[in-house]
């Protein structure tokens, strides 16, 4: 049974957000490049808001290990960002039932999405319609292969177009994503005007690899602010995360 506060907690939460961070965690790479426990840890201790959890491969993954592992070490929600149709479950606070708006490939338009749904429909997740924006010029991060999403540049009027498209397609947040592995985050786009034009809550990600790069999301207007695969290579840049926190509070 759905819960009966369906789409209420987390994104409330996110709409009421302003430049918090969540961390993405790859359950393909964790306890491989990094410990779980030394992770949460510093999760905990630098003053982020949401932890995220999903890969960018079709390969099934069952979710429930390490969703149990992290309940125990920390108490902050934790939101499913999935990668295919096996990447739920019911032990999460929530999931982002995507939609993504810059492929045409049908298995990420809507096959993915149905295969999906009974798994979610017996779980307890607080199910959160999401349009998902990839926006990789280049084709090489991992989720653009994976989608076959498109590559040509977007511009502020087109996105603005994307955005009032997963409006009226009934989503409750957007998603602009530079994809899994990116070396180049997103700077250019003024979120402050989609989330005005489309009363959307706006979560960003991709590429962030500085304290710099994230206040200048949180400048442009973004609510949420991923980070996540610099993490895997870097685990001390949460102590600089934490700092930050603590200089602008």
């Amino acid at each position: 049974m759905l819960k009966k506060n369906f789409e209420m907690n987390i994104l409330n939460k996110i709409e009421s957000s302003e430049g918090e961070i969540a961390v993405l965690i790859d359950p393909e790479k964790i306890n491989k490049k990094i410990d779980v426990e030394l992770l949460l840890k510093k999760i905990n201790d630098s003053g982020v808001s949401f932890i995220f959890i999903g890969g960018s491969t079709l390969k099934k993954i069952n979710l429930n290990p390490l969703i149990k592992k992290i309940k125990k070490l920390s108490t902050l929600p934790i939101v499913i960002f999935p990668g295919n149709h096996t990447q739920t479950s019911a032990h999460a606070d929530g999931i982002f039932y995507l939609s993504l708006l810059t492929t045409r490939n049908p298995q990420f338009l809507i096959e993915e999405q149905i295969k999906s749904t009974k798994s979610i429909v017996s779980s307890n997740l607080e199910v959160i319609p999401t349009g998902y924006i990839l926006l990789d010029e280049t084709g090489k991060s991992s989720t653009s292969k994976l989608t076959q999403n498109r590559t040509e540049k977007i511009n502020q009027k087109e996105l603005l177009n994307l955005s009032f498209t997963a409006k009226f397609m009934g989503k409750k947040i957007l998603i602009f994503d530079k994809g899994s592995g990116s070396k180049n985050s997103i700077q250019n786009i003024d979120f402050k005007e989609i989330k005005l034009k489309t009363n959307l809550p706006v979560i960003v990600g991709g590429g962030i690899k500085s304290t710099k790069e994230i206040i200048k999301l949180k400048k442009l207007g973004s609510n949420i602010i991923i980070v996540g695969n610099f993490i895997e290579e870097n685990i001390n840049f949460l102590d600089e995360i934490k700092q930050m926190n603590l200089n602008i509070n």
